[in-house]
């Protein structure tokens, strides 16, 4: 962890709810007391980003909201470049795969690895 005024925290997958309830508890940590906290939600949904971001600014977290799908490779430097540093970084993002059209369009199922675990 940098030793900054304030704790950053970048959440690639900023409607998820697994990191968004991590990201919730992790600054709820009391280590953090005294300190200002920052969040950065990537997402592809402006709208669920906007509504999570009015969630963290009631807990007095300074956010920055950036739109962007991740699976586009040439634009993940965009969205998740910054001035600012770094304390954590929390990767959940991905999209829920329809098992029989993976298994039966090769495209649809490289797009879906790509996304997922590239």
């Amino acid at each position: 962890m940098t030793k900054t005024d304030t704790f950053t925290l970048l959440v690639l997958g900023g409607t998820s709810a697994i990191a968004l309830a991590y990201a919730r508890a992790r600054l709820a940590d009391p280590s953090l007391q005294g300190r200002a906290t920052r969040v950065v939600l990537v997402g592809r949904n402006a709208s669920k980003l906007d509504t999570e971001r009015k969630h963290f600014e009631a807990l007095g977290t300074i956010v920055d909201v950036r739109v962007a799908d991740l699976s586009a490779p040439t634009k993940h430097s965009e969205a998740i470049a910054g001035p600012e540093p770094l304390d954590e970084v929390i990767l959940a993002y991905g999209t829920l795969t329809d098992q029989d059209r993976a298994q039966t369009e090769n495209q649809y199922l490289t797009e879906q690895l790509d996304t997922n675990f590239t």
